[in-house]
């Protein structure tokens, strides 16, 4: 992992090998997703979003991943009436957290290619965004990071976006629609781990936000063991 280009990179016959092949988008319809109603306090059981490493360390060649979150965006469509922040919290453990609810955000490879028997990579994440249902904690879960990225309630166009690992400024506020940019530490998710995102609030909001999603990540080989 590393280098200039924040990319992975790889031996000429990996995963890493094309530069854009381990780069995935998962993109959320413009109409947005629904968000937790009233999560007024931390809940290891409530989640706004889920990744998931669905390889495994026992995985080999190609299918033994980690992943490694770039950017994500939440722009608001609806005006969560009555609260007055938003926090995000961020989790990692050691399983599948997620239990149920939530939509599906499916990744794609950012690549393309004209060379003879080129294929898109499979993804190993498997993303949820919205009012999820997770799984109890486990024994290993840790905590990375909390966050407190907005002080009032959002008025529609208006967005989050949460950079992870770059180096620059904590908080950004820009002019207009004051939009806000968190910088927050590397989360690489490994082999069978969960990366999970809570939502917390102050004031109990009358009305759920719906967020239209864009994410961005990197997916590349494991180390694997000799």
């Amino acid at each position: 992992m590393g280098g200039d280009s924040g990319m992975f990179h790889g031996g000429a016959g990996d995963l890493n090998a094309y530069p854009a092949r381990g780069t995935f988008a998962a993109i959320s319809a413009e109409a947005g997703i629904a968000s937790k109603a009233i999560p007024t306090t931390y809940a290891a059981t409530s989640a706004l979003m889920t990744i998931y490493n669905t390889s495994l360390s026992s995985d080999g060649n190609d299918n033994n991943r980690v992943l490694k979150p770039r950017l994500l965006t939440l722009t608001a469509n609806t005006v969560n009436t009555g609260a007055t922040d938003l926090r995000l919290h961020f989790y990692m453990d050691n399983k599948d957290r997620r239990s149920s609810g939530g939509t599906e955000l499916t990744a794609q490879s950012t690549s393309f290619s004209d060379s003879s028997g080129y294929a898109d990579v499979t993804p190993k994440a498997e993303i949820f965004f919205g009012d999820i249902t997770a799984h109890a904690a486990g024994s290993d879960e840790k905590v990375l990071w909390r966050s407190y990225v907005k002080d009032e309630i959002f008025a529609i166009g208006e967005s989050v976006t949460i950079v992870f690992g770059a180096n620059g400024p904590g908080q950004i506020d820009t002019a207009g629609l004051a939009d806000m940019v968190r910088v927050v530490p590397p989360m690489v998710i490994g082999p069978g781990q969960t990366l999970i995102i809570h939502e917390v609030i102050s004031g109990a909001q009358s009305v759920d936000a719906d967020f239209q999603v864009n994410f961005w990540y990197e997916e590349g080989n494991f180390p694997l063991s000799t």
